[in-house]
């Protein structure tokens, strides 16, 4: 039995280099990592729109979330969400808990939508649809009202 040294590690031609220099596939290089087009009879007009769409509930969810920030200190007169003025309510008037609920809201909602999407086009573009509906009324009212 021969006893390996730290030195031995790393030298071309020692006992573990075959181990070491052995080379496999990178997740850069793996077919099952690399990014896939729609799926098969998912016209483009519809990924655009649905990209389009996408962007659209994520930059007024934004807007909304500046505005809860920009406006913290009269939130507990300005807010109409229920649920938002007991959020602020249970951190005693801060925003900080409100905000990161806004952010990891709308992360798991733009994921999922993403998700319906390539698991089931129609369905996930009709969803996106009904969100940025919401998502416009909610930007005519912080706009308008």
């Amino acid at each position: 039995m021969s006893s390996l040294t730290v030195s031995d590690i790393g030298v071309p031609g020692g006992p573990l280099s075959r181990s070491l220099t052995t080379t496999r596939p990178s997740i850069w290089e793996d077919p099952r990592f690399q990014p896939q087009p729609p799926r098969e009879g998912t016209p483009p007009g519809q990924v655009g729109l649905f990209a389009l769409l996408w962007v659209l509930i994520g930059l007024v969810s934004a807007y909304d979330t500046y505005l809860t920030v920009r406006f913290q200190e009269s939130l507990d007169v300005m807010e109409c969400n229920p649920i938002a003025l007991w959020l602020l309510a249970y951190d005693e008037w801060s925003a900080a808990t409100l905000v990161g609920l806004k952010f990891l809201g709308s992360m798991v909602v733009l994921g999922s939508l993403c998700l319906c999407f390539w698991v089931q086009p129609r369905w996930g573009l009709t969803i996106t649809v009904s969100i940025a509906v919401l998502q416009g009324a909610l930007l005519a009212f912080l706009t308008i009202g």
